[in-house]
């Protein structure tokens, strides 16, 4: 018997080096509906503490009439991360009294504690707990054991009216306006993130302004971190304009998903990496997850084609808002991607409109999920705050599907990090809804949905400032400027983590006048050289060789010498080239060829 998928805010304790992701699993024999759920074990570093993770189902589904897909588990749970929420306010029986002395004398501290211990006594039996100097002259006294306000009003008059003293009162207490975490985000501002995709570098160049970024997902919620910057969208599940998402079995994935691209910079709240930009929430997502073919039809209709339908059947209006950049935090188990499918992506494409789709979370190649083994699609692999990839869950890229970029996606456990009033950077924290906060909820969740809206943000920043680029100029820009992923391959993980301060500083691109190629023959013993063929401008060229599409050790020249390890295993180099400031560098992976004996 399979284990049964916990229920929504259930936690498990699972010990800390081998936590468990849920993935739920719909059998091909019964319906969408009714899911089973196979537990994939990953290891994670880490000690062995037993800690709580939450392993809320991630099944985003894709059901394609009379074929079930298994759900791509698209989105990911909170696990041990504590959702963060403002500092808790002092004992109501605790007060301060601020004294301010008519001279500093030589020790301000002991004549400010003694007046107030001496008017304390009078009124009740408040002790004096803490004395601190706040300037030459004004000292702040607390008092604990019982003292209410009226009491601390009392003391501070009778402190008022002693010799020497120029002025008392009960220290006010302030809190802010609204809690911030903007600049506490290692996924979006340089300081904190050394690997995030340093989005408030890039504000000076570009916010995303004019851009609209069509979110494919479970929706949206109102929310002061994004209701300034959303349009009208649709759902087409429920074949109506009102793409609301009520968190019924998707914990709010679409709002999470759309706060990381585009929430606003308010001084409160989190922001996103394009904050300029616009999102137009399109729902095609439910509790069970949501049909291909619903899929299909909001790409035509974000896109601004005509003649689709809603899930019902109902003709869809026209979109009087196009989008400029598609973002897919979905997916299904699909070993090919369905025509119809593909045309859809190709419309998108043709009109100038990159699509982000995310990898998929259980530790396998991207080729075996749609959308992204689909053709002409972005696709986003994981990674993590210390800048590798996310191998407890993230897929991977191959030779016959590369990834296209790597981006944060969290590792899925606790990580601490400096400079952060968060001290969190083990996932990454975006928009949800909270009842309690009128609806102003964050939340901490992992995962590649949670990578893919780092790149359509970035993508938004470059098509705001750079609106004649065409789909590869743009995909190009991301590539040629990403941050390398630590011990991982173009193949396995695209070219690096995408990084919006440097693409806004690309603004040309290299030629290729001769293809790069390999000479030699695939043998072991063999030598192998790599040629980098030509290019303009003049660039400087390194190499790393890989096997089966990972990094060889130490394998970093023009020539490789074929060994032992190399036998029956599927051999190539990847080739970086670098141009001057402002060109975007390119890398390119020749055909594979299996070494023989």
């Amino acid at each position: 018997m399979s284990p049964r998928c916990p229920r929504r805010g259930e936690r498990h304790l699972q010990p800390r080096r081998h936590q468990c992701l849920a993935v739920c699993l719909s059998a091909a024999d019964e319906s969408p509906a009714r899911l089973h759920c196979g537990v994939q074990q990953h290891p994670i570093p880490g000690n062995d503490k037993e800690i709580q993770m939450n392993r809320r189902a991630a099944a985003v589904a894709i059901v394609l009439t009379g074929l079930v897909f298994s759900p791509l588990p698209a989105y990911a749970a909170p696990t041990d991360l504590t959702t963060p929420a403002p500092p808790a306010a002092p004992s109501a029986d605790t007060q301060t009294i601020l004294v301010t002395l008519d001279h500093a004398g030589s020790d301000p501290e002991a004549s400010a504690q003694a007046a107030v211990a001496t008017a304390s006594q009078a009124v009740g039996d408040g002790q004096v707990t803490d004395v601190r100097r706040v300037t030459a002259t004004t000292v702040a006294v607390t008092l604990s054991g019982g003292v209410s306000a009226s009491e601390a009003d009392q003391v501070a008059a009778e402190v008022d009216d002693q010799r020497n003293v120029k002025a008392a009162s009960t220290a006010t207490r302030f809190y802010p306006a609204a809690t911030d975490w903007e600049a506490s985000l290692w996924n979006i501002n340089a300081a904190i993130g050394k690997y995030g995709v340093a989005a408030d570098q890039a504000w000076g160049v570009s916010t995303g302004a004019g851009v609209i970024v069509g979110v494919l997902d479970s929706g949206i919620v109102s929310h002061p971190d994004l209701d300034a910057n959303r349009i009208a969208g649709y759902d087409i599940v429920g074949a109506d304009a009102d793409p609301t998402d009520d968190g019924v079995g998707t914990e709010w994935h679409g709002s999470h998903v759309a706060g990381t691209i585009a929430a606003v910079k308010d001084n409160s709240g989190v922001v996103g990496v394009a904050p300029g930009a616009k999102i137009e929430p399109i729902r095609v997502l439910g509790a069970n997850g949501g049909s291909e073919a619903d899929v299909i039809a909001a790409i035509h209709w974000a896109i601004g084609d005509v003649g689709g339908t809603a899930s019902n059947g109902t003709p869809l209006p026209v979109n009087p808002n196009p989008v400029q950049v598609l973002n897919l935090s979905l997916g299904g188990e699909s070993p090919v991607c369905d025509a119809p499918l593909q045309d859809a992506i190709n419309s998108a494409v043709s009109k100038g409109i990159p699509v982000v789709v995310a990898a998929g979370n259980t530790s396998r190649p991207l080729f075996d999920f749609s959308p992204a083994n689909c053709a002409n699609v972005i696709r986003v692999v994981a990674s993590t705050y210390e800048g590798g990839p996310a191998t407890a869950y993230s897929n991977y890229g191959t030779y016959d599907a590369p990834a296209t970029i790597s981006a944060p996606g969290g590792s899925g456990y606790s990580t601490q990090c400096s400079g952060s009033a968060l001290n969190q950077c083990g996932g990454v924290l975006s928009t949800v809804t909270d009842a309690a906060a009128s609806g102003a909820g964050y939340d901490f969740m992992f995962g590649t949905s949670m990578a893919a809206p780092h790149v359509s943000g970035v993508l938004a920043l470059l098509r705001s400032i750079h609106p004649e680029w065409t789909v590869a100029q743009l995909t190009a820009a991301i590539r040629g400027s990403a941050i390398p992923v630590k011990g991982c391959s173009a193949v396995l993980c695209g070219t690096g983590i995408v990084n919006a301060a440097r693409a806004v500083s690309i603004n040309n691109f290299l030629t290729r006048t001769k293809a790069p190629s390999i000479s030699g023959k695939f043998k072991v013993g063999k030598t192998l050289k790599a040629k980098p063929g030509r290019w303009w401008p003049k660039v400087k060229v390194s190499y790393r060789w890989l096997r089966n599409g990972a990094p060889i050790s130490k394998a970093t020249k023009s020539k490789y010498k074929l060994t032992k390890k190399d036998k029956s295993r599927w051999v190539t180099v990847q080739i970086t080239v670098t141009g001057p400031a402002g060109f975007a560098s390119q890398v390119e992976v020749p055909n594979s060829h299996k070494v023989k004996r």
